[in-house]
């Protein structure tokens, strides 16, 4: 697991060798999510089924406003990492 970077009481990570989309998780104190950077524009990637638990919708926003403002580098991060991590 490799930090991207903290801001807004979030921290934003990534896994190595983690499965496809690119994705990073965003977590604070009391909410985590995953959300998708592989396309234009960073979306919530949707629970799988051991995540049934609904994401707050606040948090959501704010983890896209976070991601999105920063997806060049997220999305660089990404990359790097899932290549180390071969």
């Amino acid at each position: 697991m490799a930090e991207i970077f903290r801001a807004d009481g979030c921290v934003v990570k990534v896994f190595s060798n983690d499965h496809s989309p690119a994705h990073v998780h965003v977590s604070s104190a009391e909410h985590k999510i995953k959300i998708d950077i592989s396309g234009t524009e960073a979306i919530v990637l949707r629970a799988g089924k051991k995540e049934r638990k609904e994401v707050d919708p606040r948090f959501a926003k704010k983890a896209l406003r976070l991601v999105n403002s920063r997806l060049a580098e997220v999305r660089a991060a990404w990359e790097a990492i899932q290549q180390h991590g071969k």
